[in-house]
């Protein structure tokens, strides 16, 4: 019982650094560009364990996009939509999809 009660506050652990790295990358890009909070994710995006996590992929999108570059903000997109979302997220990344 020990060591999964410590599998599961590594889990925790490992997921809630993630989305504080998250979170830093949104402050970041307010802050100083979105470059900027591009970098932050950039060290995230490579992790195949992070590929179930829609909400990386839609702040890559978004950074993607306000930089211009609308080729990979549209396969981070289409990443997004692989997990399974809810009904008003995947018409979100959808109708941000058509606007590229």
């Amino acid at each position: 019982m020990a060591s999964v009660t410590r599998l599961v506050g590594d889990l925790t652990t490992a997921e809630d650094a993630i989305q504080e790295a998250m979170l830093a990358d949104r402050a970041v890009a307010q802050i100083d560009g979105p470059a900027a909070g591009l970098a932050i994710l950039d060290a995230l995006r490579d992790d195949p364990g992070l590929a179930r996590w829609p909400q990386l992929h839609l702040a890559l999108a978004d950074l993607l996009r306000r930089l211009g570059r609308a080729g990979e903000a549209g396969e981070a997109y289409r990443s997004a939509l692989d997990p399974p979302l809810s009904t008003a997220e995947r018409a979100f990344v959808e109708g941000r999809l058509g606007q590229l």
